[in-house]
């Protein structure tokens, strides 16, 4: 089951072919929790609950200016795997 909770219209200066962002609940059961799917285009992502909690956690500390959450700060990326266990890259 899924359905869409969200659409987000992209910011069109300096990018007009840009497309917009499709947010889409999604059922990941009992390995997964509450999913979410982000779809761009025809290009998706689907996360896992314990992913998308640390997107939000990224997303807080970048909208606060963390040290390196800033456009210039980033040391190194970091991946998230399924399970929300943070590696780095």
């Amino acid at each position: 089951m899924s359905a869409i909770i969200s659409v987000y219209e992209t910011l069109k200066e300096g990018c007009s072919d840009a497309k917009d962002m499709i947010l889409t609940a999604s059922v990941g059961g009992d390995k997964h929790g509450h999913c979410i799917q982000f779809t761009i285009g025809n290009e998706y992502a689907v996360l896992s609950e314990e992913q998308l909690l640390d997107l939000i956690s990224v997303i807080s500390r970048r909208l606060l200016g963390r040290e390196g959450f800033t456009a210039t700060g980033l040391d190194n990326n970091r991946v998230v795997s399924d399970n929300g266990e943070v590696l780095e890259d």
